[in-house]
């Protein structure tokens, strides 16, 4: 069901991008927060603000930068989402159902929410971004979606580093918090592991995404817009 929000509930900061979207197009726009330098009388303070992630700067990261921030592999997958949302799959509604399961259940996992606990945390904040999670999220029911993130992670950085063993992605990257000894590796943890990797392997088939030869990301711009004294 498509769900149309109003100007109160998209605008960030004084800024308003579309008069009437859905909550799916909220969601595949994927805003950012960018900084602008204005100048002020030879001050030049930042200002925050967000926008749709076409203000996004590609930047190649090498798979060192993975294994030492294994966070950035949830960049490379976004990177990867943005690229193949395209102007005619925004059309088919097969397609952005797949690509939301993705971006919400998976990049941007978080937890079922009441109507009350979202509206509470709705009256919060004003960023774009957090808003759109939260309605996202709001009546939803279920259990919290504790190991998504810790998938895309192990899935993204076995394919840039292939000669990672089943046993080191699930200690490296399981997320039960028990120690991590030899039976329970092979009797629990990395089998619930490769049962996740093939689900969220099928989705990025239905979703049409492949990830990049080399690892890349996308990085909020910076804008200077004063004339320099």
């Amino acid at each position: 069901m498509h769900m149309e929000l109003t100007f109160d509930e998209i605008c960030a900061k004084g800024l308003q991008v579309y008069d009437r979207p859905t909550l799916e197009q909220l969601i595949l726009l994927d805003y950012t927060e960018v900084k602008v330098r204005f100048p002020n009388n030879g001050i030049r303070p930042m200002w925050q603000m967000e926008l749709p992630s076409l203000y996004l700067v590609p930047r190649p990261l090498s798979v060192g930068d993975l294994e030492q921030n294994p966070g950035r592999c949830l960049d490379v997958l976004r990177y990867c989402l943005r690229k193949y949302t395209t102007f005619d799959k925004w059309w088919d509604p097969r397609w952005v159902e797949k690509a939301i399961e993705l971006k919400m259940g998976w990049l941007e996992a978080w937890r079922p929410l009441t109507f009350k606990e979202a509206d509470l945390l709705l009256e919060k904040t004003r960023a774009v971004a957090e808003r759109v999670k939260i309605l996202y999220w709001r009546g939803r029911r279920g259990r919290p979606a504790t190991k998504r993130k810790a998938v895309v992670k192990a899935y993204v950085l076995q394919n840039y580093s292939p000669d990672l063993s089943g046993d080191e992605l699930t200690r490296r990257f399981c997320p039960c918090g028990l120690e991590h000894d030899h039976d329970r590796v092979q009797d629990q943890c990395l089998p619930s592991l490769k049962s996740e990797l093939t689900m969220l392997r099928r989705l990025l088939r239905d979703c049409e995404i492949k990830l990049p030869e080399h690892p890349m990301v996308h990085d909020p711009p910076f804008w200077d817009l004063g004339v320099r004294e």
